[in-house]
């Protein structure tokens, strides 16, 4: 169930970067978010229970539509990352 969670935030992202999907340039997103709980009160007036967040940072290469690297739902660690660029482009 973790890993359909997972690839259910990475998908989201992919949804909303589909404009940006095969573009003839490098182009790369990088997705760092949080994991753990919060109380929703900290959110904001009338907000009440649990927050959690799902993490799954990712590195995603939107040229060719594949995942670099990703970090699971309750990984608290760094994620580091090597890309190539066309250094034509640069």
């Amino acid at each position: 169930m973790e890993r359909e969670k997972v690839l259910e935030t990475i998908n989201y992202w992919l949804s909303r970067l589909k404009p940006m999907l095969e573009t003839p340039n490098d182009c790369y997103f990088v997705c760092a978010d949080r994991v753990g709980t919060e109380e929703a009160s900290r959110m904001g007036k009338g907000a009440k229970g649990v927050m959690t967040y799902v993490g799954c940072s990712c590195v995603l290469d939107l040229k060719e539509v594949r995942m670099i690297s990703n970090l699971d739902m309750w990984d608290e660690t760094l994620l580091v990352s090597t890309v190539k660029i066309d250094k034509r482009r640069v």
